[in-house]
């Protein structure tokens, strides 16, 4: 929670006061990455591979929206928090890493049907201790792995949660 000396942009204001927002962390593993074959699409920006989570089917018996597919850390923004601190707070309770924001990469809104909002989702690169171990909320994630960029294009729709090939493109043309 802020402690009032921070100061919120306009758009963060407006995520928290209406807690319709998430706040979502991307990151990347340099340590691990491999050398790309020349057959593949190149993305210049992202170097390294990508954190991605497998979401659980369900939650408490409900079924999960986008359940079963891969993400990346991160859910809703709650009262009084911005969209970065979500992201950061997520991600460690998601996977116990612990992140630093170092920018917005990426903004995604769409219209949630069952409440007729706009939800709106923003994306931010973030740095982490690459010796930190990752440990997954059971109740959230079934699985978790590193992933090349060029690796996340080559998947199936249907295996990705519905913005995660936009995002990759837009960071490469960026």
């Amino acid at each position: 929670m802020p402690s009032g000396r921070e100061k919120a942009s306009f758009s963060e204001k407006s995520a928290r006061k209406d807690a319709f927002g998430r706040g979502k962390s991307i990151f990347l593993n340099t340590k691990t990455s491999k050398k790309m074959p020349s057959n593949r699409r190149k993305v210049s920006f992202l170097k390294g591979e990508l954190l991605i989570l497998k979401r659980t089917e369900q939650d408490n018996g409900v079924s999960n929206f986008e359940g079963g597919k891969w993400d990346i850390p991160g859910d809703k923004v709650e009262m009084f928090e911005t969209p970065g601190e979500a992201a950061v707070r997520e991600t460690e309770e998601e996977t116990g890493l612990k992140v630093a924001i170092k920018g917005i990469v990426f903004e995604h809104s769409n219209l949630g049907r069952r409440k007729n909002q706009v939800f709106t989702t923003l994306i931010y690169l973030c740095g982490y201790d690459n010796d930190s171990e990752i440990i997954l909320n059971p109740r959230e994630h079934t699985e978790y792995k590193w992933a090349a960029p060029e690796d996340i294009l080559e998947m199936e729709d249907k295996e990705l949660v519905s913005y995660m090939k936009g995002l990759i493109l837009a960071m490469n043309n960026k």
